[in-house]
């Protein structure tokens, strides 16, 4: 298919590759969460697949476009792309000046006119480069307003006044500081995955409490299966936050290990009888997660993502403060000065110290008592699951046998 090398990173085994724990946690907190609306506006609010699709091709079109603006966005700062394109133009304009300087000799003017004609070639195609970028951008531009012109219509003709069940359940969410990120393509992030799952229990309350207010006389759905609904979907997302609370070990003993994999399989159990597919991310909690606590020296709890995705906003923060700045490697060299600097054991000691004395002033016994009592009762919650999804499942392994051995004697 055109490939004619294969990169070196290729032949590493994937058992080798640290798995992506963070990703795989947003995946299942987006699933489940996902899997509420679908049911829930098709039963209780009875949207039409019509809206449906017309949302699902508005969420395409967003993200679509966000990869168009970020590729263009790199192409510009590129050395090769932008950057390259401007500098072309600069030394275009010089040598059109140098021809017009007197007493040139027959064979500088010839070289400056081959230097010209590279020039003019190489700024031909880039520019085509850039032009096909820049028209990339508006068609997807133009995708995305069409894509929402058409939902807001059909909205409208079919709502009208009415709050729709996704901006309801939307603001139960926000109301806990959940927000849905346009760059995620609608879904909610890493951090916000991690409060869901914590606080499951009170979010899918009050979605419970909500939806069955939405009850219509056109809902084919009732009260009772509205709460079985938020039932399953707080015990999963319950069942995956021990699961994953238990990765996020440092130097897991082998005991660790082996409650670890039970709590992901209990999990996974749930993912099972939701019927859901088994997706990679999944997979590999499944079956190559625990293995990897086992074999790494110390756990791979420093090596999840959360640094990596936390320096992006860093990074950003970066890009953002020192965006005027062309030359390229006095940035890095500023940006490598203060990361240097913020993380000199001096400095860290001198802030810790600082942070410590401000915490004595200003956190009063109280407010420390209640996040003790906090992490108390999310702590007792997760084991609360776990032990209630175990004995459920011991107990159909045991009615699974007894009828294995009552079919055997009967025959």
């Amino acid at each position: 298919m055109g490939v004619k090398k294969v990169l070196p990173f290729f032949n590493i085994p994937v058992e080798n590759v640290i798995f992506s724990v963070l990703h795989a946690q947003m995946g299942v907190g987006n699933k489940i969460l996902n899997y509420l609306l679908d049911e829930a506006e098709r039963k209780v609010e009875n949207t039409p697949a019509e809206m449906v699709a017309l949302r699902n091709d508005l969420v395409r079109a967003e993200t679509k476009l966000a990869e168009a603006v970020e590729y263009k966005n790199c192409w510009e700062k590129d050395d090769n792309g932008g950057k390259r394109l401007a500098s072309l133009k600069g030394k275009l304009t010089r040598r059109k000046a140098n021809l017009e300087r007197p007493n040139l000799s027959a064979d500088q003017i010839d070289r400056i006119e081959g230097e010209i004609h590279g020039f003019k070639d190489e700024i031909e195609e880039l520019n085509l480069t850039q032009l096909n970028i820049r028209d990339t951008v508006e068609v997807k531009k133009d995708a995305r307003k069409e894509a929402s012109k058409q939902l807001d219509e059909f909205t409208k003709k079919w709502k009208k006044t009415d709050e729709s069940i996704y901006s309801g359940i939307d603001k139960i969410l926000q109301r806990h500081g959940i927000e849905r990120c346009a760059y995620h393509g609608g879904q909610i992030n890493g951090v916000d995955v991690r409060t869901l799952m914590e606080n499951a229990k009170e979010i899918l309350g009050e979605i419970c409490v909500y939806l069955c207010n939405q009850l219509t006389d056109q809902s084919s759905i009732s009260a009772d299966d509205i709460g079985k609904l938020c039932k399953d979907c707080e015990e999963y997302l319950s069942l995956w936050d021990a699961a994953f609370s238990f990765v996020h070990e440092d130097n897991p003993s082998d005991d660790h290990c082996d409650k670890t994999q039970e709590r992901i399989d209990l999990a996974m159990n749930k993912h099972r009888e939701l019927g859901f597919n088994v997706t990679p991310k999944t997979h590999g909690m499944e079956k190559h997660v625990v293995d990897q606590m086992r074999r790494v020296k110390g756990g791979i709890k420093k090596l999840i993502e959360h640094w990596v995705e936390h320096y992006h906003q860093v990074g950003h923060r970066y890009d953002i403060k020192w965006g005027n700045q062309k030359n390229e490697k006095l940035k890095a060299e500023i940006r490598g000065r203060r990361e240097h600097t913020a993380s000199h054991p001096e400095v860290l000691k001198r802030l810790t110290k600082l942070q410590n004395n401000l915490r004595k002033r200003k956190t009063p016994t109280d407010v420390t008592a209640a996040a003790a009592e906090k992490k108390r009762i999310k702590t007792e919650r997760r084991t609360e699951y776990y032990e209630e999804a175990k004995a459920k499942r011991d107990q159909e392994a045991r009615n699974e046998a007894a009828m294995t051995l009552t079919s055997m004697f009967d025959s």
